[in-house]
């Protein structure tokens, strides 16, 4: 007997179970999120359950044909025709960070395909209204650091009472995870700041990782990556902190950290207390500037991980991670490793394959489910355009030119 059920997408509690299904129809494309569609008797009882947004599962006896996530309900005909796309356009709900490429690739495929089953929750600040206490900065404090409102919020350094720019100063913030809703682990931190050619102004990072919302003072050692090393210019100071590789793109990798607080601090520094630009009077040297600071948060995904190798022996090259889905990454990641993905139950499976070999699964009139590896080899049967299939959903199909 084939049945439908229809389930809570978060929590995939059954809500209710629609017998007497008929007219199920489901291929399977590589790669793809694909549609199923199913009748139920207009009177089924839980119908008014079958709403967009919703699971759908399609049972035949105690084996589940395929799942889905319910978009449309047609009430034209005689029965209700529920159509729905197989579970791997969930992974379609969430995005990537913008530049998120480089933090990916290099990668082994199967580990891409884990790091895409969580969500990204970003963190910026680059106004002067954002460089303040408020939403998930706890705790800030600025030490010859101040922020204008020049191109954005830019910090930049103050000046001292001969109206020089100070050697060096600092931003200490601290964020709190409890904020975050569905927190898993910290991603990374990512920032923007110049580097004029003359190499005379710095910007760093560090970061702390507790359970204490209380920041770390600031000549702790427990502020990472500690580092410290000497400007090369003429009037040399210490530098400490992290200047990045691709500090906009890869930033800080924190490896999914959990601890509750993260502290992050911004250093500053400069090494021209006394260049003026034309016309400029009472005041000299120059300053860097600090554009903005993203931080990136992980949160919890509605898909989880199934069968997936531990590692494939590819590595992702230049893969597109540019604010785009996770279905999208993942399918960039199998196709480089020449494997193909499934969402079935709301775990994400991973194979070379699926039933076989690559292609559309179709079922016979004789009951039996083939594989066509080449779709346009074979033909559905058809009566006046109409598919024919028997009262299971079996489509006839025949090889073409038979």
């Amino acid at each position: 007997m084939l049945t439908v059920r229809i389930l809570n997408p978060l929590t995939r509690s059954v809500l209710a179970v629609l017998p007497e299904a008929t007219d199920p129809r489901y291929s399977r494309r590589p790669r793809s999120a694909t549609e199923i569609t199913v009748s139920v008797p207009r009177d089924a009882p839980g119908l008014a359950h079958a709403t967009r947004g919703r699971l759908l599962e399609v049972w035949r006896g105690d084996s589940l044909e395929a799942s889905g996530r319910l978009e449309l309900r047609d009430v034209s005909g005689d029965s209700v025709l529920l159509t729905a796309y197989t579970e791997e356009i969930r992974l379609k709900d969430h995005r990537t960070p913008a530049a998120y490429g480089a933090a990916l690739s290099g990668r082994d495929a199967a580990d891409v395909i884990r790091a895409c089953l969580d969500r990204w929750h970003t963190i910026r600040l680059k106004s002067v209204a954002d460089w303040r206490v408020g939403g998930s900065v706890v705790n800030l404090a600025m030490t010859n650091v101040q922020a204008l409102d020049a191109g954005g919020g830019t910090l930049w350094l103050t000046r001292d009472a001969q109206g020089r720019y100070v050697r060096n100063g600092y931003v200490r913030l601290t964020f709190d995870a409890a904020t975050i809703p569905g927190f898993t682990g910290w991603d990374r931190i990512r920032w923007a700041s110049d580097y004029p050619p003359d190499g005379l102004v710095y910007t760093t990072v560090q970061y702390a990782l507790s359970n204490s919302a209380t920041l770390p003072g600031e000549s702790s050692t427990s502020w990472l990556p500690n580092v410290s090393w000497q400007s090369p210019s003429t009037n040399p100071q210490t530098l400490k902190g992290e200047r990045g590789v691709l500090p906009d793109e890869i930033g800080i990798d924190l490896g999914g950290a959990t601890n509750r607080y993260l502290h992050v601090i911004c250093r500053l520094y400069t090494d021209d207390q006394v260049s003026q630009e034309e016309g400029e009077e009472g005041t000299s040297g120059s300053s860097p500037r600090f554009y903005a600071l993203e931080v990136i948060a992980r949160t919890q995904g509605e898909i989880i991980a199934g069968d997936i190798p531990a590692e494939t022996g590819v590595t992702v090259q230049a893969i597109n991670a540019d604010s785009v889905t996770a279905f999208d990454v993942i399918r960039d990641a199998c196709e480089q490793a020449n494997l193909d993905f499934q969402v079935v139950a709301g775990a994400l499976h991973v194979a070379e394959s699926f039933g076989g070999e690559d292609g559309l699964h179709l079922v016979t009139s004789e009951g039996t489910r083939v594989l066509v590896a080449e779709p346009d080899e074979w033909a559905i049967v058809t009566v006046n355009g109409v598919p024919l299939h028997d009262a299971q959903g079996r489509y006839f199909v025949i090889p073409k030119g038979a």
